[in-house]
This record gives C-alpha cells, structure tokens and sequence, in this order.
C-alpha cells in the first residue's frame, strides 16, 4: 500500500511528466546514457525543481521511483543522501543540465580545413616534453598512498624552476597546487625538504609556486570553476587538482562515462579560460593492476583516462620502493615506460626493468623436452642418476618427469648408462662424438 500522501505526489508528478518529455524520460528511467540510479536521482531532483516542487517533494519523490522500479528503495530513505542529492541539482550541478532543451547550444563553428591548417601551423607550447602541453589536461594515478602527492611536489617545484623532472625536460612555468587532502603543516614540510634536498631557494621563486590548501572547505569542481574565475587568464601556466576524488560533486557518479566526460568537460573549460594546463592527481581501484592497459588504471569510469590528454599511472615494481611510471599521451610520440625509486624526500629515475610490474603474470617456461634433456643434463663424464635428476630439476621438471625423461633417453639411444655391478649404482652420460669415419665404416 502506498500512503495518501505520496499517491497524490505521484499524481502531480506524473501530471508534470505528460507536459515535459525531459521529465517523463527520467521518471520512467528510459536515459539508456545513464548507468546508474544515482544519475536518475539528481536528474530527477533538478527536473522537479524546475517545475517548482519543493525540496521535500524532490527528496520523497527520489524514494518513490526507486521503489517503483526497484533500485535500492532503503538508499532513498536515506535523510544524508537525498538532502545532498537535492541540494545539488538546486545548484544546477551534476547532471542537472539534463533539460536538453534549456541546454545553451553554442553558434555553428566550423570552418574549411584550408583555414585551420593556415591558422593553427604549430602544436601548442610544451610545458613537459614528452608528456604534456599549454591547455591539456594529464592524469596522474596511483595507489592510494604511493607518495604521489610527493611526485607531485617535486613536479611543482622543477616547474616553477625550470630544471628536469625525472630526466624529462620541462618549462620554467608559474604553478599553483589546490591541495584537498593535506594540511597547511604537512604541504610546507614537505615542500622544505624537497626544495632543500634539490637546493632550491623557495623564497626565490616568489609566487611562480603557489599552494591553495582547500582541505575543510567542501569545494567541488563546478565550485572550483567559479573560485577560479577570480584568477585572471594567464597567472598560472599549470594548475594541480589534489586529490581528484574530493572534487567530484555530491550525487555524481564517478562509474558514469558521461559524468566522467562532463567533468573532464568543465575542466577543458576551465584550462582554456585560464590559459593553463591541468594536472588531476586521482588514485586507482582496488587490487591488483598488472596486466591492464595504461587508460584503465584508475579508480571510476574509463571515459577518465580517454578524456585527458595524457594518462600518467604509477605501478608498484618488484623491487621494493621502486614504480613503473608509465603513459599514454595524444599530441607527442610514445613515451617508454621507466622506473623510479623512492628515496625520502625525492623519487629519482633509475635503471630496472619496466617490465617488472608487481603482480604481473610470469610467462611459463617452455617445458623440458626429451631433446633438450639429453642436450643439456649430461656430461661425457658419467655421472649418478640422483646428479642428473637434480640438474633436470633444477631446469623446471618434476622429480617424476625427469626419471621418466631418463628413462626414455636411455630407450632411444640419446644417453648412455653405465652398469658398474649389481651394488655400484649405474652412471648415466652424453654419447662421446665419433670424430674419425674410420671408426663409423
């Protein structure tokens, strides 16, 4: 049974819903483009408010289609998860803008190729060769808690010096850091002992390395959109997002390709109006990552590793306190894979094997064949049965296998055995070469 209350809710929604395709479409969950009920809930919540039902209405109304529909009814009794949710398509967040004909639709702006070629002769400024350019946006993901924050630091500062990263070249550019996750104590001692250990004068750098500590401050990314309209174009060259996931709106699914796309959207909006290029600091899923394509590795929807220019992933090594750093970039050659290794306060380039990820499948050795068993186990010395099984072994057979191996060669010739007596264990050797034709004929 369904209360009085909400029948007559649903009455006036569905009332609303006959006059407005947008909102039909959400309540009766046709947007094959959304994936998940969160999306049709914030959808939802803006569709209804635009018609002018009230916050209450929208936060029971949430509880209503997931019930009719059965997506999880008990999360739309959730007082914490409807208010946010509310609240967020009130301030036309998130997928809010799903009332596609109150979409602003930008003029028609193509132009004939000749046009562009003449224009546009040159790719745009490098700020890290190899990697990135003015106005892309780069990807850095790793393991939560892999010192990524540090990598990020000494980034900053070989920008905003000039000096290498890592063996790459970069530009001397201004950088600010919006750091989310660390307080103001632990970005400036780790800032001090990084600049002291590369003798860097922090003083000297004046503002051409800047911090914003937004930790406590609850700003998403359309909140960061309007907090940096304050900045004037130009005044930094690269802006570091830490850490990504403290950033994504309340109600905003991070599974969703289209969500996903949206942000990286805003923040191609945001690198434009600001003349900067964009680093998003963000971590990878759970378990182990070895084996997956570069573009897949992190924590959310794939669209986040194809939207950005460049996909940067750190990957644990088999060598202790060494990663892989590995990317993927759209407007420079293939970067090869390198190592780096942690040694406090800096990560340093080092020479490893890339291939050596940690978890990675090893590929099985070829097993041993009756050929190379006699090729390679046997002396023209004669040697015990226990000798030759121990060496076979220790070319990756079983114990049973290499009996049954030495069993076989004896059989067909390929190893000759040597009987010293019914108590003295036989010998086992490789058949010495004939050299001289007379002793074959």
């Amino acid at each position: 049974m369904i209360a009085q209350a909400d029948h007559d809710l649903l009455l006036r929604i569905v009332e609303a819903a006959n006059a407005d395709e947008h909102l039909a479409a959400i309540l009766e969950r046709r947007r094959p483009d959304f994936p998940s009920q969160s999306e049709y809930d914030l959808a939802l919540a803006g569709a209804l408010a635009s018609k002018g039902f009230s916050a209450g209405d929208q936060e029971r109304a949430i509880y209503l289609q997931r019930r009719m529909h059965g997506q999880n009814p008990e999360k739309g009794l959730r007082a914490d998860y409807t208010e946010r949710t509310v609240a967020a398509a009130s301030s036309n967040r998130g997928r809010s803008g799903l009332h596609i004909a109150e979409r602003p639709i930008p003029p028609l702006g193509f132009v004939a190729a000749m046009t562009l070629v003449a224009t546009h002769k040159e790719l745009r400024r490098p700020i890290i060769f190899g990697l990135l350019r003015l106005g892309e946006i780069l990807n850095l993901i790793s393991h939560p808690k892999s010192k990524k924050s540090w990598l990020v630091a000494a980034l900053a500062l070989a920008l905003a010096t000039g000096k290498d990263f890592l063996g790459l070249k970069v530009a001397a550019v201004s950088v600010l850091i919006a750091d989310n996750e660390l307080h103001d104590e632990t970005i400036s001692c780790r800032l001090r002992d990084q600049a002291t250990d590369l003798k860097i004068d922090l003083n000297a750098l004046g503002e051409k390395l800047c911090v914003d500590v937004l930790r406590g401050k609850h700003l998403d990314l359309y909140d960061i959109e309007k907090y940096f309209m304050q900045l004037p174009p130009g005044k930094f060259q690269v802006i570091i997002l830490d850490a990504f996931y403290k950033f994504i709106p309340d109600g905003v699914d991070e599974n969703s390709n289209s969500a996903m796309a949206g942000l990286y959207a805003l923040l191609d909006k945001m690198a434009a109006r600001l003349g900067a290029s964009i680093i998003v600091v963000h971590h990878t899923t759970k378990g182990n990552q070895a084996g997956k394509r570069p573009t897949d590795i992190g924590a959310g929807a794939g669209a986040m590793g194809r939207a950005a220019d460049a996909h940067v992933v750190l990957l644990p090594h088999e060598l202790p306190n060494v990663a892989v750093f590995d990317a993927v970039v759209r407007s420079w050659p293939p970067l090869n894979p390198f190592c780096i290794e942690w040694r406090h306060p800096q990560w340093h380039r080092v020479d490893a094997d890339p291939l050596r990820v940690d978890g990675a499948k090893k590929e099985k050795e070829a097993p041993l064949t009756l050929l190379k068993f006699a090729e390679t186990c046997f002396c023209e010395t004669p040697e015990i049965r226990d000798v030759i099984i121990d060496r076979a072994m220790a070319a990756g057979a079983t114990k049973t296998l290499a009996n049954s191996l030495l069993r076989r060669a004896v059989a067909a010739g390929q190893v000759a055995k040597h009987s010293c007596g019914s108590n003295v264990p036989a010998r086992f050797s490789r058949p010495k070469v004939q050299n001289d034709l007379n002793d074959i004929f």
